[in-house]
């Protein structure tokens, strides 16, 4: 250390420079103790050194670290997995182009398609033909931003076969995106024409 009469105006700057390193290290090991300890206090967190603020010097001056805690997020995350994996509704991400980029389980259980084997095929492939005019009617009425409600046409089975179904889709336009949830009529039309 250095005694008052020792200070001047040229080791002062030096001293001061010394003490600023020393306060920007203190203050990293602190915010990092600090995160260690909220990330076992939440026990599932995210660490992250947020920023490094200088002075007009250069020298740090401050550091900044944050915790985030995770565990409302993977809830959140496995809950949406497992609604989307146990639904039997036909879920679809759909590019404006009509290639299938999403599916879940549902096709295979439903139409016996397994989703991976549909992935980067277009959904109109999957349509009778005599059903595509609706179908593009219903890709221009979801790129100008409409929603569509109960857009029927028939989708081919796995086997060949075709199976009447209903589609509800929301356009992300910004996104260049359909989502689409299907359900198969054919209990319902066999109900109502019996």
């Amino acid at each position: 250390g250095l005694a008052v009469g020792q200070l001047s105006s040229k080791n002062a700057r030096w001293l001061l420079g010394k003490e600023m390193a020393v306060a920007a290290i203190n203050s990293v090991i602190w915010a990092v103790v600090v995160a260690l300890v909220a990330q076992l206090w939440f026990g599932d967190a995210e660490i992250a050194l947020g920023r490094v603020f200088y002075d007009d010097s250069g020298a740090p001056r401050i550091a900044v670290a944050y915790v985030r805690d995770l565990a409302a997020r993977r809830r959140s995350e496995a809950m949406t997995r497992r609604f989307f994996t146990r639904t039997p509704e036909l879920l679809a991400l759909i590019d404006f182009d009509g290639t299938l980029e999403l599916l879940n389980p549902a096709w295979e259980r439903s139409l016996g398609w397994p989703p991976e084997q549909l992935v980067g095929e277009r959904f109109d492939s999957l349509v009778h033909p005599d059903d595509l005019a609706t179908l593009r009617e219903g890709n221009e009425a979801l790129r100008a931003g409409e929603e569509l409600n109960d857009m029927r046409c028939r989708v081919k089975r796995a086997d060949g076969s075709f199976c009447w179904t209903s589609f509800s889709c929301t356009p992300l336009v910004e996104e260049g995106h359909i989502v689409a949830a299907g359900r198969d009529l054919s209990a319902q039309l066999a109900a109502e024409a019996a």
